[in-house]
């Protein structure tokens, strides 16, 4: 079930990124490992795809709403799974994994477009 409209997602892409790019310093695990660079990249990642989206607060849209719902699926998955990919779980896991699961929501039930046409 899609019920989240585009101009919705658009600003909680942004609010999303932030808080999982800050969530390190914010919740105190910033090591300088990758449980700090994981979710700090992740965030910077969905800046940039935001950034590039071709939606109202955008800078240049190139990529197509669609792809965008499927990149940050694929972020959000990366991100839940970092702890165990890259062995830092026994530290900390609760922030990514829960950071992932809400990126792979927010992707899974924002509305697609079927007859998609350029936002400009």
């Amino acid at each position: 079930m899609r019920f989240i409209q585009m101009s919705a997602h658009n600003v909680l892409d942004y609010i999303y990124a932030v808080l999982i790019a800050a969530s390190p310093w914010l919740s105190g695990f910033a090591k300088g490992g990758a449980e700090t660079y994981v979710p700090a990249g992740a965030g910077a990642a969905v800046i940039v795809l935001s950034l590039f989206t071709d939606y109202r607060h955008s800078l240049k849209k190139t990529i197509a709403y669609n792809a965008h719902l499927t990149l940050e699926l694929t972020i959000g998955v990366f991100l839940a799974v970092s702890p165990w990919l890259f062995g830092f779980y026994g530290d900390v896991y609760l922030p990514h994994l829960i950071s992932g699961i809400f990126g792979v929501l927010l992707s899974v039930v924002s509305k697609k477009f079927v007859n998609y046409k350029p936002y400009n």
